[in-house]
């Protein structure tokens, strides 16, 4: 009797491990994957940022094709002698300043240059220089442009004349081209809002209103819209263009209390033409608006959205980006490494 009720329990004990080993190996890659996970967050939180791999014993090198076993360099022992053991120390030496700044020179001469034994005047031994660099701090001008009117007392000229004005971005405004291009590349450039631009003109003592510089920065884009055209114009007739999309944030008066969202889109070719492009959404319309009249290869990353341009556009080939095939290889490759580790 006991004997059976032996078997009965071993058979159910071995079915209970044949369970969870079972069990186990189904849960193991889901594990592994997860274990990858975790460690892809950790090298996103805390690793380097670069892709630089080292390549040393028993470790994997990144061809330009396939992956390959590298194998150990033979070296014979190094012996360093005890002189090339020191590490030289230089005193570091301050670098002289760029050759496209303007020099302007003081003299400081002694205040006594008289011999004191003889009562004769000091000759010069020579003269010590020292550079630093300064700033004179933006002046803001007015520009008065005076045209005298000249006429013919004789009687029978009745035309005088005068010089024309010259041309200018914004016929009869304020600003001139030196002030307007400072305003606009504080904004685009430096990415500073207009009102600090208006604070910056306040503390120079001239008071612009922050509706008067959107006025003047609608104007520099209206005098700069043929450019923008020829730039648009050449790089949507060639054959090869590079697009990329990346998210900005944006002053938005109808968003209270925070930023808005947008998008700036960039066509390039290389040692060609970039043209930026700023969008609220990350749809279609922008670049279906720019790419309208292109027929040639689009290279971009894998954003679902050219693909689907692609398919909808007989004339529009696409190529994967190579930055992001390295990437994903050099994942790959880390991975690899430290699991051989």
């Amino acid at each position: 009797m006991w004997k059976k009720a032996f078997k009965n329990a071993r058979r159910l004990l071995e079915e209970v491990v044949a369970f969870w080993t079972r069990l186990t190996e189904q849960l193991r890659p889901e594990k592994r994957l997860l274990e990858l996970r975790i460690q892809a967050l950790e090298k996103q939180l805390y690793g380097s940022r670069s892709e630089k791999i080292s390549v040393g014993e028993n470790q994997l090198a990144l061809s330009s094709t396939v992956f390959v076993q590298v194998e150990p360099p033979v070296t014979a022992d190094v012996v360093v002698p005890p002189d090339l053991e020191k590490v030289d120390r230089k005193k570091p030496m301050r670098r002289a300043g760029p050759e496209n700044i303007q020099v302007v020179e003081e003299r400081l001469e002694p205040v006594d240059k008289t011999c004191h034994r003889c009562g004769k005047d000091r000759c010069l031994i020579r003269e010590e220089a020292s550079e630093r660099l300064d700033l004179i701090p933006a002046q803001l001008i007015r520009r008065r442009t005076l045209r005298p009117v000249y006429g013919c007392n004789c009687g029978k000229d009745q035309s005088p004349v005068q010089a024309p004005m010259p041309t200018q971005v914004i016929e009869k405004g304020l600003c001139d081209p030196g002030l307007l291009t400072h305003v606009v590349l504080a904004k685009d450039l430096e990415h500073r809002p207009l009102y600090r631009v208006q604070q910056e003109l306040a503390r120079s003592g001239v008071e612009i209103s922050r509706t008067t510089l959107v006025d003047w920065v609608d104007a520099a884009a209206v005098a700069l819209e043929p450019i923008y055209k020829a730039i648009r114009t050449d790089l949507v007739g060639g054959n090869y263009l590079q697009v990329d999309e990346t998210p900005v944030r944006v002053m938005d008066p109808e968003v209270r209390g925070k930023t808005a969202s947008g998008w700036l889109w960039v066509y390039a070719r290389p040692k060609g033409g970039v043209l930026f492009d700023f969008q609220r959404s990350r749809g279609r319309a922008g670049p279906d608006e720019i790419l309208r009249t292109f027929s040639g290869t689009n290279q971009s990353d894998g954003y679902a959205l050219y693909g689907a341009m692609e398919r909808d556009r007989p004339g529009l080939k696409r190529l994967a980006c190579w930055a992001h095939a390295r990437r994903k290889s050099h994942d790959a490759l880390s991975d690899e490494l430290e699991t051989s580790v």
